[in-house]
């Protein structure tokens, strides 16, 4: 039988930043010792108790640090991430891996919170075409703006959220 992991990562929002990534390292440098066979770790942009916007930052950095587990982003948020930039990292990770490496792709789950980033509708999951209308009732309406063209289609830009 083989173990895995999956690392939220949760921690409480006082902790620092800085704090957390060390402590999910030292968990996968354990794992590791432990003889797991995988471990995958969470993507979150915007919740406090989540705060690892970069997974692939963190598995780099593991790579140096352990010798056998198999290591991925769990998983990659492709509302989040330009296709060719994220494809781009990915294979250069995976050449540095030397077959640790795994990918992982999802949608995402939460809903973006206090933070701007523009979402291009052609790529977008359903769930970010109705993120608009929730996003502006925040108070803040001066400063949401609606879908404007761009070079990848109509895009939607997130400023301020309601929660």
């Amino acid at each position: 039988m083989e173990y895995g992991l999956f690392m939220m990562p949760s921690h409480p929002p006082e902790r620092s930043i800085y704090d957390a990534h060390q402590w999910d390292l030292d968990c996968l440098v354990l794992a590791d010792e432990l003889g797991y066979s995988e471990a995958w770790i969470g993507e979150h942009f915007t919740s406090p108790w989540e705060p690892i916007p970069s997974p692939d930052i963190m598995i780099a950095q593991a790579l140096m640090r352990t010798k056998r587990i198999k290591l991925a982003p769990g998983a990659h948020l492709l509302p989040f991430h330009h296709p060719a930039e994220l494809a781009h990292r990915v294979a250069y990770l995976d050449h540095l891996a030397q077959g640790r490496f795994m990918f992982g792709v999802g949608a995402s789950g939460l809903q973006p919170r206090c933070f701007s980033v523009t979402l291009f509708a052609r790529t977008c999951p359903p769930q970010c075409h109705r993120a608009r209308p929730r996003i502006c009732r925040c108070g803040h309406r001066s400063n949401c703006r609606g879908p404007r063209e761009s070079p990848n289609g109509p895009a939607i830009r997130l400023l301020c959220s309601s929660g």
